[in-house]
């Protein structure tokens, strides 16, 4: 029996693609070969769309670490906060949810197929209005009903770059506006929580994003710049 693949020059293409032959002999009564039956087929498609799928199992390996290793640094960041029972899981469960609800978005998105690494970096950016929120509404702005919030955001190109090749940034401005600045810093006395940590460290490691983080009488004032593209991502985060 022959089974092989290799591959031929296609000279009108100026390629090699790949073939498979296989055969088998068909034999007399007493065991000796009359002949051999074989095909030779066209396998080209197929050895790219294996590659192609080695590569995504990779990736997808990749990611998913990277994804477990994000759930882990939560639940370590949430028990230093709160210690083990209750609390723990009652802020663990909420940080999953926002987890969550990214997660079924996504399942509904018809437009694009949705890339391993374009979840992580959603993940991450809902993670971080989630933290913003939730702190707002504990310590600050939503915390009283006479407090403001205002969360504005536009899309920027580089102006060095020109609008045909300029990086692309979605820029987020979070601006809270304190009615009881006392009470609001009673309330965040000490505190540089798990939310602060993910914007000023995670994002910009994960993401390549550039964020500042303000926090003073008046208020808190946050700015989330998130690449839109490869190249700025690759830029900011080599």
């Amino acid at each position: 029996m022959l089974d092989v693949e290799y591959r031929l020059r296609n000279a009108a293409e100026a390629r090699f693609c790949w073939f498979q032959a296989r055969a088998v002999p068909v034999r007399e009564a007493d065991g000796a070969i009359r002949e051999w039956l074989g095909t030779s087929t066209d396998i080209d498609n197929l050895r790219s769309l294996q590659e192609q799928q080695r590569v995504m199992v990779a990736e997808l390996q990749h990611r998913t670490r990277n994804l477990i290793a994000v759930v882990t640094g939560i639940a370590q960041e949430t028990l230093a906060q709160t210690g083990p029972g209750a609390a723990f899981a009652a802020q663990f469960e909420d940080r999953l949810a926002a987890l969550s609800r990214v997660q079924g978005l996504l399942s509904r998105s018809a437009e694009a197929p949705i890339t391993i690494e374009a979840l992580v970096r959603m993940e991450l950016r809902a993670l971080a209005i989630h933290e913003l929120a939730t702190n707002a509404r504990k310590y600050g702005a939503l915390a009283t009903a006479r407090g403001a919030l205002a969360v504005g955001w536009h899309i920027r190109i580089d102006a060095a770059e020109g609008a045909d090749d300029g990086r692309r940034w979605l820029v987020m401005d979070w601006v809270e506006t304190e009615p009881d600045p006392v009470r609001a810093e009673a309330g965040r006395a000490g505190r540089r929580g798990y939310g602060r940590e993910l914007i000023e460290e995670a994002l910009p490691f994960a993401l390549g994003a550039r964020t500042r983080y303000e926090l003073d009488l008046r208020g808190v004032r946050c700015r989330i710049e998130l690449p839109l593209d490869r190249r700025a991502v690759e830029e900011v985060c080599p």
